[in-house]
């Protein structure tokens, strides 16, 4: 059996097959339609496979979807972590986030990504971040 209009995506499929012949073995042919005699098979569920270009875009879309899920755990995860071990802190008049990445030990960058602080970087007084706890004391000073 051979199919020629192969669907480009493929999947499960119900064949149906028929054969009819004349019931006049001894003549070729047939004379009308009423001397032909008909068979039909039972019915089969049959798998096509995708055209390749479709078991691509399959490929791409399972990897692409993978990606993305594993993203939203990661960042999910790391937003869990933050919010149970950052804690709030209010800004005070002459802060800025070089001094207190300093004195938590951390980088700058990523209090102010965490925080969604935009460039040119400036904290004002009276704002509320969150902040890592402070690291072992230093003598940091404010500059």
């Amino acid at each position: 059996f051979e199919n020629d209009k192969s669907p480009f995506f493929g999947g499960w499929y119900t064949a149906d097959a028929f054969i009819s012949y004349d019931k006049n073995a001894a003549k070729w042919g047939t004379q009308s339609a009423g001397s032909l005699e008909y068979i039909w098979a039972k019915s089969q569920v049959v798998f096509i496979m995708p055209q390749p270009l479709a078991l691509l875009i399959f490929a791409i879309t399972l990897l692409v979807l993978g990606w993305g899920i594993a993203y939203l755990i990661v960042h999910y995860r790391r937003t869990k972590q933050i919010l149970a071990t950052w804690r709030r802190y209010r800004v005070k008049d002459g802060d800025t986030l070089e001094y207190l990445a300093q004195a938590t030990g951390t980088s700058w960058k990523r209090i102010a990504k965490v925080n969604g602080i935009k460039a040119p970087y400036v904290l004002n007084a009276g704002t509320i971040i969150r902040l890592p706890k402070p690291a072992a004391k230093k003598n940091i000073v404010k500059g």
